[in-house]
C-alpha cells in the first residue's frame, strides 16, 4: 500500500488519444431525451383525439335543445357557443327555427351561431334577422357581428368607442 503511483505507468494512459470533441454547431441529444420526446408527442395527440371525440360526444348529447326547462336549454346554448365547436351548429340551428321554443334559449342559440363563427352559420342567422320576436331578431344581428370579428384579426371585439375616438381625431 505503500507503493507510489506512477502517473506514467501503462494502466494510467487515456483510452482515446485519438478523441476529438464535436463541433459546438452539432447538437447531440441522448437517447432517452428523443425517447421522451417522441412519448410525449404520443401522449399529446392521444389526448388530443381523446378528448375531441369525448367534445362531440357532449355536443351529441347535449345538442338535442329539446330536454329539461328552459333556463336549462339556455345553458346548453350558452355552453356550446362558449365551445365554439361547429358540430353543434345543425342542432343551434334547429333550436333557433324553433317558433314554439323560449325567446330567451333562441336568443343564446344565435349568440352562440355567431361565437363558432363557421359559414355554415350565417344562413340560420340571416334568416332570422326578420323574426317576429325582438329579442331574435336583435340577437341575430349581434351575432352576426361575432360572426364578422370571429373571422377577422381584430384584437378586440367591442371596440365601437375606440373607431369613434379614432374618425374624430
Amino acid at each position: 500500500m505503500d507503493e507510489e503511483l506512477d502517473p506514467e505507468a501503462e494502466e494510467y494512459k487515456v483510452v482515446f488519444e485519438d478523441y476529438k470533441p464535436p463541433s459546438r454547431d452539432a447538437i447531440y441529444l441522448p437517447n432517452y431525451i428523443t425517447y421522451l420526446v417522441i412519448a410525449a408527442a404520443i401522449v399529446i395527440t392521444v389526448l388530443y383525439a381523446i378528448i375531441g371525440h369525448l367534445i362531440k360526444d357532449l355536443i351529441h348529447d347535449l345538442t338535442g335543445l329539446q330536454c329539461g326547462s328552459a333556463l336549462f336549454r339556455h345553458e346548453i346554448g350558452y355552453v356550446l357557443g362558449q365551445m365554439q365547436h361547429e358540430a353543434s351548429v345543425p342542432q343551434l340551428s334547429a333550436a333557433l327555427a324553433r317558433q314554439e321554443e323560449n325567446a330567451m334559449v333562441r336568443h343564446e342559440c344565435a349568440e352562440a351561431l355567431g361565437s363558432i363563427g363557421k359559414e355554415s352559420c350565417l344562413q340560420a342567422l340571416r334568416t332570422f334577422l326578420g323574426d317576429e320576436e325582438r329579442v331574435v331578431q336583435e340577437s341575430c344581428e349581434v351575432a352576426l357581428d361575432m360572426h364578422e370579428y370571429e373571422n377577422s384579426d381584430q384584437f378586440q371585439y367591442a371596440d365601437g368607442i375606440l373607431k369613434l375616438q379614432g374618425a374624430q381625431s
